[in-house]
């Protein structure tokens, strides 16, 4: 079911590069504190990762691209580091190209001198 899902990059204007802020036990208490009752929620990454592959995700994140979220600072870099599958995917599509562009070099090579 992962595998289907296909996500695209939504840009958002008014944001000027990408941030991150540390935040430490203290503030999370504070934030907690202070919302409503009923605001937040603490959930685990497998029932998330379930609800977004089930939800229209294009819709919620232009009805939210203003929230913050917090998560601990090794998942994001998990998120934010590309997979050994793309990576892979690339390598045949560069030795394709660079397959056909050495035939045709070799072709005018061959015919031309």
């Amino acid at each position: 079911m992962a595998g289907d899902i296909n996500l695209k990059r939504i840009e958002d204007p008014k944001q000027e590069g990408f941030a991150i802020h540390h935040i430490d036990d203290e503030e999370v208490k504070q934030m907690v504190e202070e919302s409503e009752p009923g605001e937040m929620v603490k959930i685990s990454f497998a029932k998330f990762a379930n609800l977004v592959a089930r939800s229209d995700i294009e819709d919620i994140i232009a009805a939210n691209l203003r929230e913050e979220i917090i998560i601990r600072a090794n998942l994001l870099a998990e998120l934010a580091t590309p997979s050994e599958e793309e990576e892979e995917r690339k390598i045949p599509v560069i030795f394709s190209i660079g397959l056909v562009v050495g035939i045709i070099l070799t072709y005018i090579l061959f015919k031309y001198l």
